[in-house]
């Protein structure tokens, strides 16, 4: 999947952001469920880690797990050291993207289980005039994986093949409607990442992202009527931090679960996306990070995993210094 003139399209964005917020009036006593200083310190966070790998944008939103409410929700777009914008939302809308997770549910609904094995070759795959590749393909591929598996490591192969299996197709309007039934957008925006995962951390419950009031505003009571499937992905979503692409996910003050996506918008670009919760039982934030870079080395895991960490470390001290 590919998007023209990606960097253009975020300078774009970036620009109207930053005129949209200083044209914005402050309301007094309005009920905003966002923390401006927060935000101040995670952009700062966003760009650090921008200088560090020489990204060229990044965002992350802060859900609070149990309400729906987003406490930060920010981006930087880094057009040199010097020269950078501050928004509130940078937001591409890339179709089906980071739907891995619905994926992995439907699959358990079609009858497979988190042990089925398929051959995931030498790390090249070709369907219906598309290759696919995986991220160790020049060094001979994954082989045979089971699909818990797949997920922590993020085998696209596996789930495309697995997804073929069942659909004939690995994406499509068939499987669209199998996703949309359990509450995924396949718009793909950010914060419809943030609510799904969140309904994951949340036990099956997807609340809407609000802003402002008292939030547990539920749209779907249960993602699926099937909860241990919910309990299997929250495992394996807590082992690719443990174990998989995620490592560098971990917080120093917690534990968490979480996926790591990379994704090629064009030639020369990537996003990174990264979406998961902490801690791991009774999570209390849900975080979303992602990053655009140019070329390679490029890794949701390795760049944007790092921001993640840190975003959960300074929730924990936030949380920390709003008690009595």
């Amino acid at each position: 999947m590919k998007i023209e003139n990606v960097f253009a399209a975020i300078i774009s964005i970036a620009l109207l952001v930053s005129c949209s917020q200083q044209q914005k009036p402050a309301v007094a006593g309005n009920s905003s469920t966002v923390d401006t200083t927060l935000e101040a310190r995670i952009s700062n966070m966003i760009s650090l880690e921008l200088d560090t790998i020489a990204g060229d944008a990044g965002q992350v939103i802060v859900m609070e797990t149990s309400t729906g409410k987003i406490k930060a929700m920010t981006s930087v777009v880094r057009l040199s050291d010097e020269n950078k914008y501050r928004g509130g939302l940078l937001d591409l809308h890339i179709p089906n993207r980071f739907d891995r997770c619905a994926q992995y549910l439907v699959l358990l609904e079609q009858g497979m289980d988190t042990l089925s094995t398929i051959d995931t070759g030498n790390g090249i795959w070709k369907a219906n005039q598309e290759e696919i590749y995986d991220a160790t393909y020049y060094r001979g591929g994954y082989g045979k994986l089971t699909m818990a598996r797949a997920l922590e490591i993020g085998s696209d192969i596996y789930f495309a093949k697995a997804l073929y299996g069942k659909f004939k197709a690995f994406q499509g309007p068939a499987i669209d409607a199998e996703t949309k039934k359990l509450g995924w957008n396949p718009d793909g925006s950010a914060l419809d990442i943030t609510a799904f995962m969140n309904a994951i951390a949340n036990d099956g419950k997807l609340l809407k992202p609000v802003t402002e009031g008292e939030g547990n505003i539920v749209i779907k009571e249960h993602i699926t009527s099937h909860q241990d499937h919910i309990k299997l992905l929250q495992v394996n979503l807590a082992h690719s931090v443990t174990q998989g692409l995620g490592r560098k996910c971990k917080p120093s003050t917690s534990d968490a679960a979480a996926l790591p996506i990379n994704l090629k918008l064009d030639e020369s670009h990537f996003l990174l996306d990264i979406c998961g919760y902490f801690p791991v039982s009774n999570p209390k934030y849900t975080i979303f990070v992602s990053i655009v870079k140019k070329d390679i080395p490029a890794s949701a895991g390795g760049m944007s995993g790092p921001l993640f960490a840190r975003v959960a470390d300074l929730m924990t001290e936030y949380d920390k210094s709003k008690q009595p």
